[in-house]
């Protein structure tokens, strides 16, 4: 969706406004009349960008995914592998540090749902990187099944890790995902 900048301005105003309950009193007390009356829109606005606040967190990530990825491909771009690796699952965990709060705070039902949407797309972002041959694994592996592999792989850590932060600072934990993938 093409967005004008008025409605880009609507649009960062509404997802502040709720990143700010969402880190003040979590997923379940996040609704949609206190992200409307926070951004000082009405409630009918919200429903011109969002079909509900599962969606609205949905975009949310999704968004997130997709300028972090292209934050890495650019980070990474005059690297060789494995450092490219190395570099791009290093600010990757930095990002989910910073966010940690977040993070923690989808942990309810409809949150492993969103989860599972996120998964489906980092799987597509992961296995066009692998196909371009702008990452690489160790071993020969077929673009979607490695993908899927790095993805499981890295899901089940920056999960537990994120519950867990005294486990290892951000830079430990891609060295060890890194050791554990490509060595």
């Amino acid at each position: 969706m093409s967005l004008s900048r008025s409605q880009q301005r609507t649009y960062h105003a509404l997802v502040s406004a709720g990143l700010e309950i969402l880190l003040e009193k979590g997923y379940d007390a996040l609704n949609v009349s206190e992200i409307t009356e926070r951004a000082d829109y009405g409630r009918s606005t919200f429903y011109l960008y969002f079909t509900d606040k599962e969606d609205f967190i949905w975009s949310i990530l999704r968004d997130q995914a997709e300028q972090l990825d292209a934050y890495i491909l650019a980070e990474v771009a005059d690297l060789d592998y494995p450092q490219r690796e190395f570099r791009a699952w290093e600010i990757i965990f930095l990002q989910i540090e910073q966010q940690a709060s977040f993070w923690q705070m989808l942990d309810g039902k409809t949150s492993q749902q969103l989860r599972q949407r996120q998964r489906v797309l980092l799987i597509d972002l992961f296995e066009r990187n692998l196909s371009a041959g702008n990452f690489q694994l160790p071993i020969q592996l077929p673009p979607d099944l490695g993908a899927r592999y790095l993805v499981g792989t890295a899901s089940e850590i920056l999960e537990y890790w994120v519950n867990n932060l005294h486990i290892g600072t951000a830079q430990e934990m891609a060295k060890l995902l890194c050791d554990l993938v490509y060595k």
